[in-house]
């Protein structure tokens, strides 16, 4: 089965809606931020995008910057799976379709997210933790991705990074992957 994983589509699947600090919007970029987003070499091509708003911050969305800087993710992503971080589901939906993927477990520190976003996908394994804290089973998961930081991770994150990589390797199955979302730029 293709895996459909493009950007500005989850406004079709997610309805706007708010739950306590959690809201999901759906909005359409001005023609100005729109050479805005071309300038930064993050294009706004799409007409509507959804966009996670938590206690008032933007939190992700499904722009094409998301979509770019996750699509190697989850083209890997295979067997058992841990992601850490909820989101609006961005990542999770196509690995729902996808040939080879056996289990998806996420963990969502956020209660409100949680609530708002979690009943879209009743078969997923959803774990209210923080991925920090959270003792995960030990060889349990062929790939684990981290995506819990609101923005591009920067030299600051860098260190949590590799702490949660060291944390959790141990539940990685012989052969599996581990990464973090645009860790490239963490690593700078």
């Amino acid at each position: 089965m293709e895996v459909s994983f493009k950007a500005g589509t989850m406004h079709k699947f997610l309805p706007p809606k708010k739950i306590g600090s959690a809201e999901i919007i759906h909005d359409s970029p001005s023609p100005i931020d729109k050479i805005r987003g071309a300038m930064r070499g993050m294009p706004l091509d799409c007409d509507v995008y959804t966009r996670l708003i938590v206690n008032g911050r933007l939190w992700m969305t499904d722009a094409e910057y998301e979509w770019r800087t996750n699509i190697m993710a989850v083209s890997k992503m295979t067997g058992d799976i841990l992601i850490a971080g909820l989101g609006i589901g961005f990542i999770i939906k196509p690995m729902l379709c996808k040939n080879g993927v056996t289990s998806i477990t996420v963990i969502e520190n956020n209660h409100d997210v949680v609530a708002l976003v979690g009943p879209r996908f009743p078969t997923v394994n959803i774990i209210e933790a923080d991925a920090r804290q959270w003792i995960p089973p030990k060889k349990a998961f062929d790939c684990i991705y981290f995506d819990i930081w609101a923005d591009v991770p920067n030299s600051d994150d860098w260190e949590d990074i590799k702490q949660l990589k060291r944390r959790y390797r141990p539940s990685l199955k012989q052969g599996g992957w581990i990464s973090a979302w645009c860790e490239w730029e963490a690593k700078r």
